[in-house]
């Protein structure tokens, strides 16, 4: 969808990260789907992720909070993949909530070295990801 890729366009401007993805809520499901992917050869569109199976991050976003995994540390506590993650360079993950009237949409994902997301990075991530609920309702 263009709107996906106008938003990575905006992030890759404003926010140094190694690969984004945009997921999207599916609730009667209990899962994520992938929507949008920087890197889909190694993140297809399509893959769904079950959110019991990372119960740290969804929790936060289910009340509107922002997921900072900062270090590698903390992403080694908050995703079961993360062995991956660090093979692919990701060291810090930061995941902003898509929300509408209290209703969770989707996440904004952006995926880092260790110490890429700052205050300074959330403020312009939360308003892009903003920018993702007519495209996510």
């Amino acid at each position: 969808m263009a709107a996906f890729v106008d938003v990575e366009r905006l992030c890759a401007q404003s926010i140094p990260f190694r690969m984004l993805t945009i997921l999207q809520y599916q609730e009667v499901d209990g899962v994520v789907v992938r929507v949008h992917s920087s890197d889909p050869a190694t993140y297809p569109i399509g893959g769904r992720k079950r959110l019991a199976d990372f119960p740290t991050n969804h929790a936060a976003m289910a009340d509107g909070d922002v997921f900072l995994a900062a270090t590698k540390d903390d992403v080694r506590r908050a995703y079961a993949d993360h062995e991956a993650l660090f093979a692919l360079g990701i060291e810090s993950i930061l995941n902003v909530p898509v929300r509408v009237d209290g209703r969770r949409l989707g996440t904004l994902n952006l995926c880092g070295a260790e110490g890429s997301f700052g205050p300074a990075e959330v403020a312009r991530a939360r308003i892009l990801a903003d920018m993702l609920i007519p495209h996510l309702a």
